[in-house]
């Protein structure tokens, strides 16, 4: 396995760069993993991400993105205008149902891809789950859902309308409930008595620290 820097970068029209890496000037990204609203330069958010992950899954599956050309310019009209190619033309052993979940991911519009990139592993984990004619060794992995809900709560999306009819989703923390905690009748009367305790012990420092000034006044005098 390779990890991989994508990097962030500006697109410019020079022809005589290639659309493989990151180019300079103007639009920020690359072009062959940027989003239909990347490409427009509208806002972005985490469904945007997802858009790219689905175009590296869809390389993974092929071998190839789904948009190829040497013209950074015409990468973004491809990504922002044409359908993308289907999976199973490019690979027709692929499963439908996987399929479905990556072209999911690749949707135009980004209110119809999911939400989450948690929401789209599941997706793809049952995909891959219902084929039975999906290698076993996949299916002896650890359950996706399993490991994620082990994990720290994650954020939860919030779709907002601006005023421009443009949807935006902001991802804010979980709100976590504690459960109430029972006290049994001795702990309530041991909590008053350490209560009334204090009090006891802060009234006599006052009165001795009183009594320490008055004799010192009287003795001056």
């Amino acid at each position: 396995v390779k990890l991989l820097d994508f990097g962030i970068a500006k697109v410019n029209w020079d022809k005589s760069i290639t659309a493989e890496y990151s180019p300079t000037n103007i639009v920020m990204g690359t072009p062959r993993y940027m989003s239909p609203e990347q490409c427009n330069g509208h806002h972005l958010d985490i469904r945007s991400d997802i858009y790219s992950l689905g175009i590296i899954i869809y390389e993974l599956l092929t071998g190839l993105p789904p948009f190829t050309d040497a013209s950074p310019q015409i990468l973004l009209n491809k990504h922002a205008q044409e359908p993308v190619p289907s999976l199973k033309r490019r690979r027709p052993s692929l499963p439908s149902s996987v399929e479905r979940v990556v072209m999911h991911a690749l949707e135009k519009s980004p209110l119809k891809r999911p939400l989450s990139a948690k929401d789209f592993a599941i997706e793809l984990e049952d995909a891959i789950n219902m084929d039975p004619s999906i290698s076993p060794d996949i299916s002896r992995s650890p359950d996706l859902r399993s490991i994620l809900n082990s994990q720290s709560p994650s954020l939860i999306p919030v779709v907002k309308q601006q005023t421009d009819g443009i949807s935006i989703v902001q991802y804010v923390e979980p709100e976590l409930s504690r459960p109430p905690i029972a006290l049994s009748t001795g702990q309530i009367k041991t909590n008053l008595k350490n209560y009334w305790h204090y009090w006891v012990i802060g009234i006599i420092g006052i009165t001795i620290i009183i009594l320490i000034v008055i004799i010192i006044i009287l003795l001056r005098t």
